[in-house]
């Protein structure tokens, strides 16, 4: 039996809460209804869009105020994942609601006017949207609320090849599963022979999207695949695709940032920290993420976003933000020194100051009816995570948060290795899009940095950004890096 990486215990023994909320509203994993044992599903669904009747009235939009939203001791409550006498997922594969169970969603939408699966959307359009907060999951498939046709999910297909142009790679490729890197690889391979020129390639579970920076030249369209082992393949070419949108954080709607300075010898995965910024004239508020274990050297650090730390190698890492002593860096409140980045990614590594102890363990949700939070198990690689999946975060501008995993990107880049500093080798970097809701701002500047983990509490990568426009998909880095280089998962 294969081993598993353990995270060594967490040298606080009980589970640790806030100090500060930092949630918008009081969080609810799961709606009234209990959940289904679905029955099997086609493997290919097809998903009509669905007129509706007459609504039916139903108190959920009444269910707070805007007043309410803006008082913090009457926090209204946001169901995350609400569920139903039935399921829309089944098997992990998405289906349309039945007739029979359209009454069902009426109840809960009284102005419904049609529902559709736009992968990978349950799309509902109403006359009147209900009050914030929306659920992020409704019957196991991401929700997506909106008023109006324009307002559904925008869909960027990109450029496709003609259709006559079909190719096979040897690797496995199955709905909704995430391919192994081996079969990417052939891919880039595969397009990239034919004059592709990409470097990114994102699989959604049901097709791919590839990314260049510059379109090749005259016939394409004649050259490139437009399906490859049967499943569509489409193509956009512009520079800095990824770093667009990296910028476009949003700004707390509520003062609800949890900014404790936590005691040097309780901190976690999910603190505010901070570097200088602008000559240390200003400060950049990030998530500190996992310890983590060097293979050679046995020396411990944690997983930062490398952004949050301009001044590169030997930057100051503070907690809960910047602070200098006649000039220089407070000891007071620095408990790391950056000492590694990592190429494009913005994973970054700081090693903790010697008196710092630091837990395998974020903080515990404070709703008592709700999961408690337990150690990290391990380091994991994103590769084995199905669409829909759910992943969670924890972070000091919006406490702990559950969303969906919806897509796999593959990037190719350049890494340098421990042993030979100097060298650069080719390597194949994953990273996750995931969705979090359509409903709020659910993402604010400080987020950076903040782990993502699955139902296992493996560790799969840290948030970076949420796109400002489109559908709104969180992306994060995965920590495959780190696994490749030998790190694990630690405390101290």
């Amino acid at each position: 039996m294969a081993s598993v990486a353990v995270a060594t215990p967490s040298p606080k023994k009980t589970p640790v809460v806030r100090h500060k909320s930092a949630s918008p509203w009081r969080i609810a994993r799961f709606g009234p209804y209990p959940p289904t044992n679905p029955p099997t599903n086609p493997l290919i669904p097809v998903l009509p869009s669905l007129a509706l009747a007459p609504s039916i009235p139903n108190p959920i939009y009444q269910a707070s105020s805007s007043a309410e939203q803006n008082n913090p001791q009457r926090l209204p409550e946001k169901v995350v994942q609400h569920s139903l006498s039935f399921s829309l997922l089944e098997n992990g594969i998405p289906r349309d609601p039945r007739e029979e169970e359209l009454p069902e969603l009426q109840r809960l939408f009284p102005t419904l006017r049609n529902v559709s699966f736009q992968h990978p959307f349950l799309v509902l359009l109403v006359e009147k949207l209900p009050e914030h907060p929306w659920p992020t999951i409704l019957a196991g498939l991401p929700l997506w609320l909106a008023t109006t046709a324009e307002g559904r999910p925008p869909v960027n297909i990109g450029s496709v090849a003609r259709s006559n142009q079909r190719f096979n790679v040897n690797g496995k490729i199955e709905y909704y599963k995430t391919p192994n890197e081996a079969t990417i690889l052939e891919i880039f391979e595969l397009v990239n022979e034919k004059g592709a020129g990409v470097n990114r390639i994102t699989w959604d579970g049901c097709g791919f999207h590839a990314f260049g920076n510059q379109a090749p030249g005259q016939g394409w369209q004649n050259r490139l695949p437009s399906r490859i082992n049967n499943f569509f393949i489409s193509y956009t070419w512009t520079k800095s695709t990824m770093e667009e949108h990296a910028l476009r954080m949003k700004v707390p709607t509520m003062d609800a940032t949890d900014d404790t300075r936590y005691p040097r010898d309780q901190l976690r995965p999910g603190i505010m920290i901070a570097g200088f910024q602008n000559n240390m004239k200003d400060g950049l508020g990030t998530t500190a993420g996992v310890c983590v274990e060097s293979p050679t050297s046995s020396k411990k650090f944690i997983t930062v976003a490398a952004h949050g730390f301009t001044a590169s190698v030997g930057d100051a890492v503070f907690h809960p933000r910047v602070a200098l002593l006649n000039g220089k860096p407070d000891p007071r409140y620095q408990i790391a020194t950056i000492e590694r980045k990592f190429g494009d990614t913005d994973i970054a590594l700081a090693e903790l100051e010697p008196d710092i102890r630091y837990s395998a363990e974020t903080f515990t949700d404070p709703q008592p009816d709700q999961p408690q939070a337990q150690p990290f198990r391990s380091l994991k690689n994103p590769a084995d995570l199905k669409v829909f999946d759910m992943v969670y975060m924890n972070t000091p501008v919006n406490g702990l948060c559950q969303g969906q995993h919806i897509a796999t990107d593959w990037a190719l880049g350049f890494e340098a290795t421990d042993e030979a500093p100097q060298e650069r080798k080719t390597y194949c970097d994953i990273s996750q899009f995931s969705y979090w809701g359509n409903g709020s701002d659910i993402f604010f500047e400080g987020c950076c940095g903040g782990v993502i983990w699955n139902d296992d509490f493996d560790v799969l990568g840290q948030f970076r950004f949420q796109e400002k426009d489109g559908a709104r998909f969180a992306f994060s880095p995965s920590f495959k890096i780190l696994i490749d280089l030998g790190y694990k998962l630690s405390s101290i």
